[in-house]
This record gives structure tokens, sequence and C-alpha cells, in this order.
């Protein structure tokens, strides 16, 4: 079976992943959800210097250190923007990427540019206002109460550099193959995130080079259904 490793997104943790990574050990992968710098059980090392490079940086030493090959590296939503980079440092230790509702930058793009204007806006004012001005706090996503119940308060605020930061790429790598699925439903506190992903999403369709398909589910798919979010998983892996 497959080594996979799953990049979280903004304001959540390796914690999140915890059904979906069950059930694919139960499948015979061996699975990884590291927390990056700053989120879940590693909250406590946030600081104004923490960076997209910082996060890509700890995915690439998880590859090293754990000496992983031939990984299905999956993300979601911000993890797009470290799996992006993680593919760029270092293509020989990938086999598949796997993009779920997540962005897919280009050299040179932050979150930022990815986004519309009014993100931003929203983003720096509340940094401003309750963030100390270096991160954004818990969006209203947790008045869903799905999602509440799973998250038990352990979103925590995001730093916002890895938001402003511009990733710095080279050519696409070859021999890695791509997946995109994209999440089609809005939930409370995120509206307009499966709008905000249909740019990717198109490009994923009518590219042949992707393998693409669609969930009529919330961006945090893996909450509202872990099982189908494991299938895809697998699917992917098995495709490698």
């Amino acid at each position: 079976m497959a080594t996979m490793v799953i990049v979280h997104g903004a304001f959540g943790g390796g914690w999140g992943w915890r059904e979906v990574a069950a059930l694919l050990r139960a499948r015979g992968h061996d699975v990884f959800t590291p927390s990056l710098t700053g989120f879940g059980e590693r909250a406590h090392l946030a600081t104004p210097e923490t960076s997209l490079e910082t996060h890509i940086q700890d995915i690439l030493n998880l590859l090293r250190y754990e000496d992983l090959h031939q990984v299905v590296l999956a993300c979601q939503s911000y993890g797009g923007m470290v799996a992006t980079g993680v593919a760029d440092r270092m293509p020989e230790r990938l086999a598949h990427l796997v993009y779920l509702n997540a962005l897919v930058p280009e050299d040179g793009q932050s979150v930022f540019d990815l986004t519309p204007p009014a993100f931003r806006q929203r983003c720096e004012e509340a940094a401003r206002r309750a963030g100390e001005g270096w991160r954004i706090p818990v969006p209203a996503f947790e008045d869903d109460p799905r999602i509440a119940a799973f998250a038990r308060g352990r979103y925590v605020a995001t730093p916002l550099r890895p938001f402003t930061e511009p990733i710095r790429l080279g050519p696409a790598p070859d021999g890695v193959r791509r997946t995109y699925i994209w999440c089609t439903e809005d939930q409370e506190g995120l509206s307009g995130v499966a709008d905000l992903m249909r740019p990717f999403a198109e490009r994923a369709r009518r590219d042949p080079r992707w393998r693409f398909r669609v969930l009529s589910a919330i961006p945090d798919a893996y909450i509202q259904m872990p099982g189908t979010v494991a299938d895809l998983f697998d699917e992917a892996a098995r495709s490698s």
C-alpha cells in the first residue's frame, strides 16, 4: 500500500484528519498527519515570523527524516500552497499530489493573490483588531454544529505572513501525478469557498494531466464525510 502525508489547512492541525487517517490505515496505508508550525499541538510555536516557507520546510523535513519515498501528498485549502512548494523542492520523493478543495499557486503568487481583495481586507482587519496585528482569529465556522462538535475548540489563529508571502517555484516537476477534488457546497462561516476554488477545479478538469473529481460536500469534507474522502485518497493512491 501507499505512504501518505496529509497537509491540513489554515486554523486546523493534524488532529483534524484523525478519522480519515484511521480509515486509510485500516486499508494498509502508512499515513502521516503532521501539524504545521503554529497549529494543533504546535500552536505554541507560532510567531510573527512563521511563514509559508516555514510550513514547506515542515513537510520537507518530515519526508527527509522519516525517509519517505513514493509519497501520496494530499492537502486541503491553504495546504495546497505548502504541498505545491514541497513538490517543487523534492519531487523525487513524491508519486501523487491530491488537492482537496485546495489552492494551486503558480510562481510568485500568495494566498492573497489567489483570493478576492475583500478576503484580504477581512483577514488584515481581523488581525489588527483581535490578532495583535500578526495573526488571523478563527472564523465563525465553528458555529456550524457539525464542525463545533468535531473540533471542540481546537482551531487556532493563523499567522498572517503565510497568506502574504509569495511562493517561489521552478518548472512543474515531471512524473508526479495530480488529482483535484472540488467540494461544491459552502458552509456557515465559509461562504464563497466553493466559488473561490472553482478556477483551480476548472483548470484541473480541462487538463488531461490531472484526475478530477467532484464532491457534493462542504470544504471541510473530511469532517462531513470522512469515509468518502478516504475512498478518494485511496483511489488516488492505487492509481499511483
